[in-house]
């Protein structure tokens, strides 16, 4: 797919020489050239494709930034059990929970603007 960026260039520079850009001298506005792009074709997967690289970079996240254990009988909560009556362990439920309905608030936002782009 033609860029947008080097359509509007003049010129492009190949193996050290320049070279005119034909489509640059061809046509006058962005939206003439937008036009062209369309007809030419416009790589719609790799929006697609853009985001499942953009979950996989969430997933990986998720697993980094976890400051602790999901374990409610881990040695991390012993301790919270029997010396704070399971505070630690409480408060960090209720956020992740509060955390996990809002993930899927916007997921669901999200579907609803994939299903618009294909009506």
């Amino acid at each position: 797919m033609i860029k947008l960026k080097k359509l509007l260039k003049e010129t492009t520079v190949a193996m050290g020489q320049v070279h005119s850009n034909p489509y640059a001298s061809s046509f006058k506005s962005s939206e003439q050239i937008e036009e062209i792009l369309i007809n030419e074709g416009v790589d719609l997967y790799s929006h697609y494709k853009l985001v499942q690289q953009h979950l996989e970079d969430f997933k990986k996240d998720l697993d980094r930034k976890r400051g602790g254990s999901f374990e409610s009988d881990s040695i991390e909560y012993e301790d919270d059990r029997w010396n704070n009556n399971s505070k630690m362990l409480k408060a960090r439920d209720k956020k992740l929970g509060q955390w996990e309905k809002k993930v899927k608030k916007t997921l669901d936002s999200l579907m609803k603007d994939y299903v618009k782009a294909w009506k």
